[in-house]
C-alpha cells in the first residue's frame, strides 16, 4: 500500500490515492467519473509519495501540504472531495492537533493558517448570504432547512408537496 500524487491534464491540479496497485487504480478512476478528475481533463502523470510517515497518515498529509503550496482548490482526494465550511473547519482541527503536520505547512508556508482563516471566512459570508429554497430564509441551504413554515407562514411539507403535484401536472400536458 501506498500513496500517490496524480498530476492532472489541467496546470497544478492534483487528486491524491492510496492503493496496492496504481496502475489498476488508474484505470478505475478513468471508469469511476470523479468530478474533479474529469473536470480537470484526467489523468497526466503520477509520483509515488516520498512521505516517511505512516501510510495511514500519509494520504491526509500529502492532501493538506499540496493544498497549502498549490492552493485548496486545486488538490482533492478521499479525505476531502470537495471544499465547504466542514471540510475547511476539517483542515484547520487536522492541522493543529497535530505538531508534525503544523510544522510541515509552516515550512512549507509560513501564511498558510491566515489564508486558510480567510477560506472560512468567505465560507461563513457565503452560506450568510444564501438563502434557503425551502423556507426562504437566509443562512443556510435547503439541505440543512430544519424549519416547519417557510417565510409567508406556509406548511413547507404542503407547499414542496403542492410544488411537486403542479409539476407533475405540468409535465403531463
Amino acid at each position: 500500500m501506498n500513496v500517490y500524487i496524480l498530476e492532472l491534464n489541467k496546470s497544478k491540479k492534483y487528486y491524491i490515492i492510496k492503493t496496492d496497485n496504481i496502475e489498476d487504480s488508474i484505470k478505475k478512476y478513468k471508469n469511476y467519473n470523479i468530478e474533479f478528475i474529469k473536470d480537470n481533463q484526467g489523468i497526466n502523470k503520477y509520483t509515488k509519495s516520498e512521505l516517511n510517515i505512516d501510510i495511514n497518515l500519509k494520504e491526509k498529509y500529502e492532501i493538506i501540504t499540496n493544498m497549502i503550496k498549490y492552493g485548496y482548490n486545486n488538490v482533492r482526494g478521499d479525505f476531502i472531495e470537495y471544499l465547504n465550511m466542514e471540510n475547511y473547519l476539517k483542515i484547520k482541527k487536522e492541522i493543529t492537533e497535530d505538531k508534525n503536520l503544523e510544522d510541515l505547512c509552516y515550512k512549507i508556508n509560513n501564511n498558510w493558517i491566515i489564508e486558510l482563516d480567510n477560506k472560512i471566512l468567505q465560507e461563513k459570508q457565503k452560506i450568510e448570504n444564501t438563502v434557503c429554497f425551502n423556507c426562504g430564509r437566509k443562512g443556510h441551504y435547503a439541505g440543512k432547512c430544519k424549519e416547519k413554515y417557510n417565510i409567508d407562514g406556509i406548511y413547507i411539507e404542503n407547499y414542496i408537496n403542492n410544488i411537486e403535484q403542479k409539476n407533475i401536472y405540468y409535465s403531463k400536458s
